[in-house]
């Protein structure tokens, strides 16, 4: 975004390397296949990126569709994070169907030997855990994590920092045994004798633990104090030029807590409607994020569905291309509440990650079976086994930074690398099962859509 990152499009670095590498598996695992047949080089590199630009097109188009909806969510932090994501998204892809072929015409003449598409030993392991008892088993899994209930959402924030934090130990020592918070109510009255009165009637609330305004040294001058030059510098922070006064009302309860801090803001509404402070924003900025990833993923999901149906014209395989995708979205949640992980404003944004990548995974899988003529065991080690290298290498890499100090930082790469395991499951195991079973239905097409998906 033209002049600065934000808190959230900062993430759309990780977004990027992990499927900028996922793309550039595609073409490589297919030119190696292509050579394994005999193929010279320069040819297998032709013959892989005409045969993969459908897919890998297909695939990037509904990434780049999921992020560009949260640009239409009404909120400015998810809508750079969407245009950011789905130009670099693009930006990858042209990359790897560019540069990356012609670097690979730079590859050494004496080069290993490439082994022959049903020998790779991956391609013989996904064959091997494909069936209907296994699948079933799955898919009867899925539907009882969906019964657990979906996550709470998270909304302290200081559970986004370091766990070793000293600040967010302070923070919370001051709210467990001080009356003045971090986390205020603020007040503008239009004079000193409206502040007073306001202040009066905000020490009588039980939520209030402390109160400052003008009237603490109309108290003091009361008393006999003389005015001296910080009595005078600290009326004002108090009051302003125009007359207007401010009166801070300071919680005596933990604000994090959302039940809580509802009930003070609501009092403090009641006061004056036109209340300020970090609660009142860090409360609408939670609910403006909440409605905005909602709208969202509903935009998001439309644009996957459009986009996939276009692709294949084809009412069942665009439902058994969508089967992991759904599925992943049944499952996913019952498997944070099982491990414990909430949603949060960071870590649902590995959620569109996670969606694109199952989405990607159903598109390529039943292009290879559909350009295959059902063959299975070739789909599995040709495009099945890309797959599966480019997810355990998210997996991998995702589930190293799962350990990082910085909670945040930590429940984003723990849900992204639950996700994308979840996804490799379902894609590997209850996909392939799927498409053996209808695999006569799937391949009974109209002869003028045969000739697209010998291309594919």
């Amino acid at each position: 975004w033209p002049g600065h990152l934000t808190l959230l499009s900062a993430f759309a670095g990780s977004f990027l390397f992990g499927l900028g590498i996922d793309y550039g598996i595609h073409v490589i695992d297919r030119v190696e296949e292509h050579l394994a047949n005999g193929v010279a080089l320069a040819a297998a590199i032709v013959r892989s990126v005409a045969a993969l630009d459908a897919g890998l097109m297909t695939g990037a188009g509904t990434t780049v569709a999921a992020f560009l909806a949260l640009t239409f969510s009404g909120f400015r932090g998810f809508a750079e994070l969407g245009a950011i994501s789905a130009a670099g998204i693009a930006l990858c892809l042209i990359a790897m169907v560019t540069l990356l072929p012609a670097l690979l015409m730079l590859m050494p003449a004496g080069r290993r030997a490439e082994k022959k598409l049903l020998d790779r030993r991956v391609g013989r392991v996904l064959f091997a855990l494909h069936g209907r008892p296994l699948a079933g088993a799955l898919v009867l899994a899925a539907l009882a994590l969906a019964t657990l209930g979906l996550p709470r959402f998270d909304q302290d924030y200081l559970n986004l920092q370091p766990k070793a934090s000293e600040a967010v130990r302070i923070e919370r020592e001051m709210v467990a045994r001080s009356t003045f918070s971090p986390q205020f109510a603020a007040f503008v009255a239009p004079s000193a004798a409206a502040a007073r009165e306001l202040a009066g009637e905000l020490a009588q609330d039980d939520m209030v633990g402390a109160v400052q305004s003008v009237a603490a040294l109309d108290q003091l001058e009361a008393l006999g104090a003389k005015p001296t030059p910080a009595s005078a510098e600290f009326r004002t922070h108090f009051v302003a030029r125009d007359g207007r006064a401010a009166v801070y009302a300071y919680p005596n309860v933990d604000l994090w807590d959302p039940a809580r801090r509802d009930e003070f803001l609501a009092r403090m509404r009641a006061i004056s409607p036109e209340v300020t402070g970090m609660p009142v924003i860090g409360a609408f900025m939670i609910e403006l994020s909440r409605r905005a990833f909602r709208i969202g993923v509903a935009l998001a999901a439309l644009a996957v569905v459009a986009i996939v149906a276009w692709d294949f014209r084809d009412p069942l395989r665009t439902a058994i291309a969508l089967l992991p995708t759904a599925l992943t979205l049944v499952a996913l949640p019952g498997l944070m509440k099982l491990v414990g992980l909430d949603f949060n404003p960071l870590d649902v944004m590995a959620l569109p990650v996670v969606i694109g990548g199952a989405v990607d995974n159903g598109l390529q899988l039943v292009h290879r079976f559909v350009a295959e003529r059902g063959d299975l065991r070739r789909a599995l080690a040709g495009t099945g086994r890309s797959l599966a290298l480019a997810a355990i290498t998210s997996i991998a890499g995702f589930g190293l930074v799962a350990f990082s100090d910085h909670r945040g930082l930590a429940s984003f790469a723990l849900l992204l690398t639950l996700g994308l395991a979840t996804v490799l499951v379902f894609s590997m195991i209850v996909l392939p099962t799927v498409l053996e079973l209808l695999s006569a239905r799937i391949l009974r097409v109209h002869a003028h859509a045969a000739p697209a998906d010998a291309a594919s």
